[in-house]
């Protein structure tokens, strides 16, 4: 136990912890005897009142025997107060609801209490006054350094109290500074929304517009299409067109020429018709000279009644010469074609 106090005692020392406030806590490391030593007078740590029955039961072991059940914290704390006040004169300084709203400084002052106590209970037992005056001194000495820490303590509180109020105020004022920001992006975001919505209609009104536009361009472009098949269809007839034109024209060319060689021809035959028809002419006179010689009457008759008989046959084989010359020209030849044998004879 004295290597407990003697750590607590180093431990207050490291952190910073005046004497006196070691010494407390060497103190109540040697009444509670608990395994693990106490180290501070935070509220937390004094909060379940196990510490405090530890503290009394030391002062007075017959305080609390073993049958009496104290489970509940608050019940412990009342209990340890009431019979603090009871047997030692301590006033219950310390709030029991609300243990937590206790500060460090007013459980190390009760705690005091309980160490002048015991002085004056040793000091009542045989000290010569001297001593107990300098132990007062001492007590006295180590009171007002407390009740001045307690105090500036206090004062640290007060003004951490105040800054915090200051916190507060500001975290409401931000609080409701981002309110209203908050508000105000809702707005914006319900106007951006409203924004969106509209443009997103805009853009479905844009799109069927363009899909509109899309689907008369692709009909234009099969007019088109269409239009271009009939123009190449309409060049390609007219191609064709002259084509037959030229070729209707060179036909007529030939036709042309194949008259004018048959004009040439009718007209070769005719003056070979004429060439033939005087030397008939000819033949029919030196025929009448030598017939007039021997029947002059007989010629006569037959004189008179040729030329009927002449100039049709001179009719008739025109006739057929023209189509003669047609069935040449055609490449056609008449199966089984004579000339009469008069004029067959006169040719040859």
């Amino acid at each position: 136990m004295a290597t407990a106090a003697a750590t607590t005692t180093t431990a207050a020392k490291a952190a910073g912890m005046p004497a006196t406030l070691g010494f407390l806590l060497q103190w109540v490391n040697e009444k509670v005897k608990r395994t693990h030593p106490v180290d501070d007078f935070d509220p937390q740590t004094w909060s379940d009142g196990t510490l405090f029955v530890a503290l009394v039961r030391a002062m007075k072991p017959d305080a609390f025997p073993d049958g009496c059940a104290l489970t509940a914290a608050t019940q412990r704390l009342s209990a340890c107060f009431s019979l603090a006040e009871q047997e030692f004169g301590i006033p219950p300084v310390l709030s029991v609801d609300k243990f937590s709203s206790n500060t460090s400084e007013d459980i190390t002052a009760y705690i005091t209490e309980f160490v002048h106590n015991e002085n004056l209970a040793k000091l009542g037992k045989g000290h010569n006054a001297k001593a107990i005056a300098l132990e007062k001194q001492k007590l006295e000495a180590e009171t007002a350094y407390l009740q001045k820490k307690i105090a500036e303590q206090k004062k640290q509180q007060e003004e951490k109290e105040a800054r915090i109020t200051a916190l507060h105020k500001q975290q409401e004022e931000l609080q409701a500074e981002n309110e209203q920001q908050e508000r105000q992006h809702a707005a914006q975001a319900a106007a951006t929304a409203e924004e969106a919505r509209t443009i997103d209609q805009r853009a479905a009104q844009r799109r069927e517009e363009l899909e509109i536009q899309l689907r008369e361009a692709e009909e234009l472009r099969h007019k088109q299409e269409e239009t271009m098949r009939a123009a190449h269809a309409l060049e390609e007839h007219r191609q064709a067109l002259a084509q037959q034109e030229e070729m209707a024209r060179e036909q007529a060319q030939d036709l042309q020429r194949v008259r004018e060689e048959m004009c040439r021809q009718i007209q070769q035959r005719a003056q070979e018709a004429q060439q033939l028809q005087l030397m008939q002419e000819e033949a029919q006179r030196r025929e009448a000279e030598v017939h007039g010689r021997m029947r002059p009457a007989a010629f006569a008759w037959k004189t008179a009644s040729k030329p009927k008989q002449h100039c049709c046959n001179e009719l008739t084989l025109t006739r057929k010469l023209i189509n003669f010359l047609n069935r040449k020209n055609n490449g056609a030849k008449r199966p089984g074609a004579r000339w009469p044998r008069q004029r067959r004879a006169a040719v040859h």
